[in-house]
């Protein structure tokens, strides 16, 4: 399995919905209701949404075997607003090597500390990439 990583682009947007519609419906079924999930990512997935999520922000997608599996946003603050990764991408190191994106890009902002507003599904994988509060080393 070969994992890319490149820049994020409204272009995205198609790829980007699907991912965030499997991933909330599929990888969370096991932590979140049916209306839950629902509330959070509709009932299909919405590219159009995305493509206005998308305008300005930085961030990163992961492609595996040239197919976008995941990805994750960052701001000059070190907040990591968007994280998300196919189902079928989870587990496979897709999330660590977005991780260490943003992470990069959030030190070359300037930014000491990343944060999240993880849900349940994200707040292990963020405590095991960066500890409560962990700090950017330069």
């Amino acid at each position: 399995m070969s994992i890319l990583i490149r820049a994020l682009s409204i272009r995205d947007s198609h790829s980007i919905a699907q991912i965030f519609f499997d991933a909330v419906h599929v990888g969370t079924q096991h932590l979140y209701r049916p209306d839950q999930r629902l509330a959070w990512a509709g009932d299909a997935p919405d590219p159009d949404a995305w493509r206005e999520k998308l305008n300005g922000v930085t961030g990163f997608v992961a492609e595996v075997d040239g197919e976008p599996a995941g990805f994750m946003t960052i701001d000059d603050t070190g907040l990591i607003d968007y994280a998300f990764v196919a189902p079928s991408a989870s587990r496979k190191g897709v999330g660590q090597a977005l991780y260490k994106a943003v992470e990069d890009q959030a030190r070359s902002f300037g930014a000491q500390i990343l944060t999240t507003h993880a849900s349940k599904a994200a707040k292990p994988f963020f405590s095991a990439m960066a500890g409560p509060s962990r700090k950017i080393k330069p």
